[in-house]
């Protein structure tokens, strides 16, 4: 069953935020924020205060790497200690909370984050799981479904390697630049919140706070709040305006996505990800796609949907996809 909109308290936010809800729980607050800003600007402030909370903890030791288990482990413990911690705030009443948050962003955006050691760090998810971790330097990382990162220290770079979907938050320190690295780009965070979605083929930076840079052979591009960047193997990166609102943990967990992205691109994507050779002709390329698949679809329901939103006819056999007016 769905969960009713005023069965959404803070404690369900919290459990969002810290990976820990259930699949119902994640659509309906999805939905709730969707449904006023006032709800929104609840979310983002619950968002904060955690943000301050954490800032104070140290979750990954930065020595060996602990297993999986281990992680897991003090995630839940961790997630506990917070949800105790968050509560005794939240009792002060909405001025004690916009107070906390008030005092942390004021404190983030005038003094960096002490030099800690940076590296050796490696964390991952399984298909239907989330997670959420505080790095060496107080970054704050979400890490998607099915999705892997370890960092490292490469003189005065702070790396992030990802295959998969995480959000960033990333802690300001003087001196240090923050990259993540992953098959198809290098993003470079100039802002401080961002999302990033990578595969062996292509990197989607999606920013919600401040600036990012996306990096490839073939150029650099920039992206500030409510835009996308999109870098494929081998072409350049190009930035668009989210042409849809959606929350971040859609974006952690939905398997495709295109926001206003022209059909050769859309096609050459899901060729690459299904291993089918696509034609399609000239008139066709350049019409644009807006397209979200929260799960993984066949082939065949992938492109059925994309030849649908551009108003073409598709024939789909064997390893080959036909697109024509």
């Amino acid at each position: 069953m769905p969960v009713p909109e005023s069965r959404i308290d803070d404690e369900v936010l919290m459990r969002v935020l810290t990976g820990a809800a259930s699949g119902r729980e994640r659509e309906a607050v999805a939905a709730w924020r969707r449904a006023s800003v006032a709800n929104d600007y609840r979310y983002r402030e619950v968002e904060r205060i955690l943000e301050a909370l954490a800032a104070h903890d140290r979750t990954l030791p930065v020595s060996s790497p602990p297993a999986p288990a281990a992680l897991l482990r003090r995630a839940t413990l961790r997630q506990a200690r917070r949800r105790r911690r968050m509560t005794r705030v939240l009792l002060g009443g909405l001025a004690a909370g916009i107070a906390v948050s008030a005092f942390a962003l004021r404190e983030r955006s005038t003094k960096s984050a002490p030099r800690q050691p940076f590296g050796g760090n490696h964390a991952s998810t399984g298909p239907q799981q989330l997670l959420t971790t505080v790095l060496g330097d107080s970054t704050r990382v979400q890490l998607g479904p099915d999705s892997r990162v370890r960092t490292s220290l490469n003189g005065e770079t702070r790396e992030v390697w990802l295959d998969g979907h995480a959000e960033f938050t990333v802690a300001r320190q003087q001196g240090r630049r923050f990259v993540v690295r992953t098959h198809a780009a290098d993003v470079a965070d100039i802002g401080t919140r961002f999302i990033v979605r990578a595969d062996s083929s292509r990197t989607q930076v999606v920013v919600f706070e401040g600036r990012v840079a996306l990096s490839t052979r073939q150029g650099t591009a920039e992206a500030g709040p409510g835009e996308m960047i999109t870098a494929s193997l081998g072409e350049t990166p190009q930035t668009t305006q989210l042409a849809s609102r959606h929350s971040t943990s859609d974006w952690l967990q939905a398997a495709l996505v295109f926001e206003g992205a022209p059909l050769d691109e859309v096609v050459g994507t899901l060729g690459a990800h299904y291993g089918i050779r696509v034609r399609v002709p000239r008139e066709l390329a350049n019409r644009t796609v807006t397209a979200w698949f929260v799960d993984e679809p066949t082939a065949t329901q992938a492109f059925t949907a994309i030849c649908r939103a551009v108003g073409a006819r598709c024939s789909i056999g064997g390893t080959t996809a036909v697109f024509s007016p």
